[in-house]
């Protein structure tokens, strides 16, 4: 296998610290086993050299490589269009344009990853209406030229295709920040100017204590790093549940983001997450916590109990608190873990069950959060039961068998309890509705949901409940907010198999609706897993929740969920500059606004039944 990298740079607009972003990227990359490392910087950083790099990374690339794609510089947006900016980007004209397409990459990525599907983007740019300074003296990566003639960019956009195929399924993405929102360069160590995405990114990726950590925490904990010295929220999107340049999906605890808001613990949106009054939580400030009471790993760990609710996030009290915890600011990666749940879904341990295996089985459910043991199969929402095959099986409420049967081994047995807990958080996410008064976002905000049968046909209307879906249907959303704030959307879905997706993960944290605007959210293809038996029908449930801040909702996500996701053929995965075509002013003044808001939220649901043979 060989490890490739493509590093692009481009130093326009005032930016001083590109050629020391690719600097530092190279040398952690280095480190990392990377040995093809090109850059294209400088004088070459062209719109026709960044691309010329593109297609011939896209060209060397074999299957089994990994491959980063990594830019620093600035991204704009002028009429609608999302672009990165070549050092030649002015000299565009009316029949030539400089700027690199957000369309353009996200070709590239789609050619690039149906082979290589090791692929990782990390881009630390970000777009606003104007070239402005942060606070101190941080410089805000962003750019919009509307003098440029855009008639070619438009006639470019359309010959790549839009956004109506298939989007990088197997992609990586990490972005300096979210849809809409700014990334910064400042002066970091030694008065060296550094983008602080990069610079923060690079750190952990550095640290020998982070090895064995998905994307997903470790941008968790970038974006901790970063949030201590300006507005930027870094995210990660697409098979962001990887280890860092692989394809292994490590085993993870449920690990819930916190925040210190105003003195008291907190993990935003907690009720969502399912949280509630009385539930037990482990508390972990790792690394560089500077706590006296710190393990020789640097590590603290101290029991919390939710004490209630403030608006959907839940009050955490810890028992101790930390002596040396003095400030509303948490060392970064500070997260929470669930022990013991108020919402737990009881399963039934068949009597016919070979007897070291129930044993090993009952122990293990024992000490899961989300599960509980029950007497009967009248009163458990899952049984596991012997197969006639020498295997286990289980069945739901429904009697339904869940997947084809697992071995019946104490090896075995952890693979089992992982089902049944994402059969646990899929049940009480299939019953997740409007919350009460005290959490409920009180904007005035409509859905319309419509599906497009498989066989054929036009697009038609999908009434809220008992409607029915086959294979190759497609279902879409419009969202039209009515209200004067800024809100933001995800759109969650649990399957027939139970698993939970967050079919918006490109922007986990949540696609920004404007004020009194509409969003339409690309076309969804429902499949039947290749796991789970055709017996049906089976409910699929599309939950569209709109809240008042932005939330990382990925601990929602079922393991393996992502990977699972390139076989719906249509996945949401838009441009990969998406998330950066908004004004700045407008989304400092709404960060501004939210900083300290608790989350309220409403719920919009679909209710489908899916069943086993499409239509003649």
């Amino acid at each position: 296998m060989t490890r490739r990298a493509l590093l692009l740079g481009s130093a326009t607009y005032g930016l001083r610290g590109v050629e020391n972003d690719i600097d530092l990227m190279r040398d952690v990359l280095t480190a990392g086993g990377f040995d093809r490392i090109t850059t294209c910087t400088g004088k070459d950083a062209t719109y026709h050299g960044m691309s010329e790099a593109l297609e011939r990374l896209c060209r060397d690339a074999r299957h089994g490589d990994a491959v980063v794609v990594y830019y620093s510089g600035h991204g704009a947006l002028t009429d609608g269009l999302q672009y990165l900016l070549p050092v030649d980007v002015e000299d565009s004209t009316a029949d030539d344009f400089r700027g690199l397409l957000g369309a353009e990459l996200t070709e590239l990525f789609r050619r690039l990853t149906e082979d290589v599907r090791n692929t990782t983007c990390v881009l630390d740019c970000c777009h606003a209406g104007a070239l402005v300074r942060g606070p101190g003296r941080l410089r805000l990566k962003s750019r919009s030229l509307p003098a440029l003639p855009m008639a070619a960019a438009h006639e470019r956009a359309s010959r790549t295709g839009g956004t109506g195929r298939e989007l990088v399924p197997h992609l990586v993405r990490l972005t300096a920040s979210q849809r809409g929102g700014s990334a910064y360069e400042a002066p970091v160590a030694e008065g060296r100017t550094q983008g602080l995405f990069t610079d923060a990114l690079a750190a952990l990726l550095r640290d020998p204590r982070t090895g064995g950590l998905p994307w997903t925490v470790l941008l968790r904990r970038v974006r901790d790093r970063v949030k201590q010295t300006s507005d930027q929220w870094p995210d990660a999107g697409g098979a962001a549940g990887r280890l860092p340049f692989s394809l292994d999906v490590p085993r993870q605890p449920e690990l819930l983001p916190l925040e210190r808001v105003r003195g008291r613990f907190r993990v935003p949106g907690g009720e969502v997450l399912g949280l509630g009054a009385g539930d037990v939580l482990s508390v972990v400030f790792p690394d560089d916590t500077p706590y006296e009471e710190a393990a020789e790993d640097r590590t603290l760990t101290v029991r919390g109990e939710v004490r209630g609710l403030d608006g959907a996030d839940a009050l955490v009290d810890l028992e101790p608190e930390p002596a040396g915890l003095r400030t509303a600011q948490l060392p970064p990666g500070a997260y929470a873990v669930p022990v013991r749940l108020h919402d737990r879904r009881r399963v039934h341990l068949d009597a016919a069950l070979p007897r070291a295996y129930a044993a090993a089985l009952r122990e293990r459910v024992g000490s899961c959060p989300r599960l509980a043991l029950a007497d009967s199969a009248d009163d458990a929402f899952a049984t596991v039961l012997p197969d006639a095959r020498g295997g286990v099986e289980v069945r739901l409420w429904d009697r339904l068998p869940a997947r084809t049967p697992l071995p019946a081994t104490p090896e075995a047995v952890p693979n089992l309890t992982e089902l049944l807990e994402t059969l646990a958080r899929g049940e009480r996410l299939r019953a997740l509705g409007d919350p009460a008064d005290g959490q409920r976002l009180e904007t005035p905000v409509d859905v319309r949901a419509e599906r497009l049968p498989g066989t054929g046909g036009g697009w038609e209307p999908l009434a809220p409940r008992g409607a029915t879906l086959h294979p190759g249907d497609r279902y879409r959303l419009t969202v039209t907010h009515h209200g004067d704030q800024v809100l933001y959307a995800w759109i969650v879905a649990v399957g027939l198999s139970g698993r939970t997706e967050l079919v918006t993960n490109d922007q986990p944290s949540g696609v920004r609706l404007r004020a009194r605007g509409a969003v339409h959210l690309e076309p969804v293809r429902v499949f039947w897993p290749e796991d789970v038996p055709r017996e049906g029908p089976r409910p699929e449930t599309v939950h569209l929740l709109v809240g008042n801040r932005p939330v990382d909702l990925t601990p929602l996500v079922s393991r393996g969920a992502r990977e699972r996701a390139r076989r719906r053929a249509d996945h949401p995965l838009r441009h990969l500059l998406d998330e950066l075509w908004d004004g700045v002013g407008e989304r400092r003044r709404d960060q501004e606004a939210q900083r300290d808001r608790e989350l309220h939220y409403r719920v919009l649901s679909l209710h489908a039944l899916m069943r086993p043979q499409a239509p003649a």
